[in-house]
């Protein structure tokens, strides 16, 4: 009989050992799906993709900066500047940090922002800003932005665009 609990004691053991790892892959493949969501975000500003852009935000979503906007329209429609042909205004950033709730449906990225401005003159003003976005997965196992907010874009440079 201990020869018996002994062997199923190795396989509980190694059992458990082999979850663990499928869950840490699994968790790691999540973080790498929300990041290239963030990415693909940030993609669909520099490329002007309004499609894509609407694509990853969630119907309820609520974005904080310069204002409230609530819903996905609400939001296409606060950031239309970074999609007109003759913007004056660019926006990129890159996540660092990313993070998956428990529960595996919901995670967060945090990362950096540059905002650049062209003013009259053409001087480039260079912001740069913290910012903060919620995922969550859909149905589809896709991720949508439900929550965004930055902190204020603080100045660092003036220069010549010409």
């Amino acid at each position: 009989m201990s020869r018996y609990f002994r062997t199923t004691g190795v396989f509980v053991t190694l059992v458990m050992a082999l979850v663990s790892t499928l869950q840490a892959e699994t968790l790691d493949e999540t973080r790498e799906a929300v990041r290239q969501a963030d990415l693909a975000l940030n993609r669909s500003v520099a490329e002007h993709d309004t499609e894509l852009f609407a694509s990853l935000i969630a119907p309820e979503a609520v974005f904080l900066g310069g204002g409230l906007s609530e819903g996905r329209e609400a939001i296409i429609e606060s950031w239309s500047e970074f999609f007109a042909a003759d913007r004056t205004v660019t926006l990129s950033w890159t996540p660092h940090t990313v993070e998956i709730a428990e529960s595996g449906d919901l995670a967060y990225t945090l990362g950096d922002f540059e905002l650049h401005t062209v003013t009259d003159g053409d001087m480039v003003t260079t912001s740069v800003g913290t910012y903060l976005t919620v995922w969550k997965r859909q149905e589809t196992g896709s991720w949508q932005v439900v929550a965004d907010a930055g902190t204020p874009p603080q100045p660092v440079t003036d220069k010549d665009a010409g």
